[in-house]
C-alpha cells in the first residue's frame, strides 16, 4: 500500500497503529474475541482523540498564531514604509496622497497577504489530502463502533 502524505500526515498512520496495537496486546493475553473487540475499540477511541487533538493543533491552532504573527510583522513594515515616505500600494503606482488613504491601502495589503498566508500555512499535514485531524475523527468513530459491537457480543452471549 502506497502512502502519500504531507508534513506530519503519516502521524495518523501511526496514531492508528497505536490504537490498533491495544487489540493485539489483547489478543496476546486473551482468546475472548468480545474482550479483544472491546480493546481494540477502546485504543481506536483514545488514539483517535489523540489524533485529533494534534492535527487540529497542527493544522489550525499553530498556523493561526503564525499567522497572526507574520501578518503584525507584514503591517509593521508597511507603515514604516508610510512614515518613511516609502510607500507604494503597488511598483510605479502614485503614493499615497494622505494618511487616510495610506491606512486605507496598507489595510487593502494586509487583507490580501492574511489570505495569501492562510492558504500556505492552514491544512499542511495531510495523509492522502486528508487534513490529520478529520483521519482523528474517522478514528474515533471507528472505535465507538467496535466499542458497540464488543458490548453487544458481550450482552448476547
Amino acid at each position: 500500500m502506497i502512502f502519500v502524505w504531507r508534513g506530519w500526515g503519516g502521524l495518523a498512520v501511526a496514531f492508528f497503529g497505536l490504537g490498533a496495537m491495544c487489540g493485539g496486546l489483547a489478543s496476546s493475553v486473551t482468546s475472548n474475541g468480545s474482550l479483544v473487540m472491546l480493546c481494540f475499540g477502546l485504543g481506536l477511541l483514545a488514539f483517535g482523540i489523540v489524533g485529533y487533538l494534534v492535527g487540529t493543533h497542527l493544522n489550525v491552532a499553530r498556523p493561526t498564531q503564525e499567522i497572526d504573527r507574520h501578518v503584525a510583522a507584514f503591517r509593521q513594515e508597511l507603515f514604516n514604509r508610510v512614515q518613511a515616505g516609502a510607500f507604494q500600494v503597488a511598483p510605479g503606482a502614485p503614493a499615497p496622497r494622505s494618511s487616510g488613504e495610506a491606512q486605507q491601502q496598507v489595510g487593502y495589503l494586509v487583507a490580501q497577504e492574511r489570505v495569501r498566508a492562510e492558504r500556505a500555512l492552514r491544512g499542511v499535514h495531510t495523509l492522502f489530502w486528508i487534513p490529520i485531524q478529520y483521519w482523528g475523527i474517522v478514528e474515533v468513530i471507528t472505535g465507538a463502533v467496535l466499542l458497540v459491537v464488543a458490548l453487544v457480543f458481550v450482552v448476547v452471549g
